[in-house]
């Protein structure tokens, strides 16, 4: 063994490669790729975001007996809050790795993040959806001189619908084939943990359903915002909504292609 160190004793940064061997091996230092201190900006956002929404939520209700705030509907505007929370509350789980947590959570924060963002992004959609669907209907009884009562039900249907069939779909998503939190190996010296959707082919089903199903349901709502965009928006806000759809189309748009080109970064 004496021997074995010494001989490697001129080689730089060198190490034995077992004991009694007289072969030196170059010492690299093993990349894990960490998230590292990016998790803070993450976490900062994430806080941000829910600290905004929060704010926005206390305001409807310290003014909710106001006339602009009750023609839009409080109950809706506390939806959107809390949709916009679990959008924000989403980026928590993508900041956690191997660094910080054991196998188990990471799995956890893989499964947990699907269910957050789906739910965020159904309630704060639905709630504009809703709101600009009973802006349409309304809109129509009056070109035809009808007297039309929009309840509070009526609107919540279309919610109830799409908040359904996306927790449904993570709920099988996560019995069935949930999503896992593995460590990639790039070559012997360099790695990087990600999440992938599952081990078998329902997974990929079960995403590319909630997929599907809120990119319709985002179309037709972008639709509805369009025969919308003559609609007087003193009381309405049908031109925010409308900003507010092409928007969120807009992202979708551009994030799918992007989430998949850089899938493998």
């Amino acid at each position: 063994n004496e021997r074995a160190e010494e001989s490697c004793t001129p080689c730089p940064n060198c190490y034995v490669s077992s004991p009694g061997s007289t072969i030196c091996k170059q010492f690299v230092e093993k990349n894990y790729n960490y998230i590292g201190e990016l998790r803070y900006y993450g976490i900062s956002l994430a806080l941000l975001v829910s600290l905004i929404s929060i704010s926005f939520a206390l305001w409807v209700h310290v003014n909710r007996k106001a006339e602009i705030i009750r023609a839009s509907q409080p109950l809706f505007l506390y939806l959107l809050c809390f949709g916009t929370l679990l959008l924000g509350s989403s980026i928590v789980p993508l900041t956690i790795d191997d660094s910080i947590a054991s196998i188990a959570g990471c799995n956890i924060a893989c499964i947990s993040f699907p269910w957050l963002l789906t739910s965020g992004f159904c309630l704060a959609f639905s709630a504009l959806f809703s709101k600009i669907w009973r802006i349409n209907k309304m809109h129509g009884a009056s070109q035809h001189y009808q007297m039309m009562i929009v309840t509070k039900r009526d609107v919540l249907i279309p919610l109830v619908t799409m908040l359904s069939l996306n927790l449904l779909l993570c709920l099988l998503w996560t019995l069935i084939d949930p999503p896992f939190w593995a460590r990639v190996k790039i070559d012997e010296n360099e790695s990087y943990g990600t999440c992938g959707l599952g081990k078998g082919v329902a997974s990929k089903v079960l995403a590319s359903f909630l997929f599907a199903l809120n990119l319709i349901a985002l179309v037709i709502a972008n639709v509805q915002s369009y025969k919308a965009r003559n609609v007087s928006d003193e009381y309405s806000e049908s031109k925010y909504i409308t900003f507010a759809m092409a928007s969120i189309l807009e992202v979708v748009v551009l994030a799918a292609p992007l989430s998949f080109l850089t899938s493998k970064n």
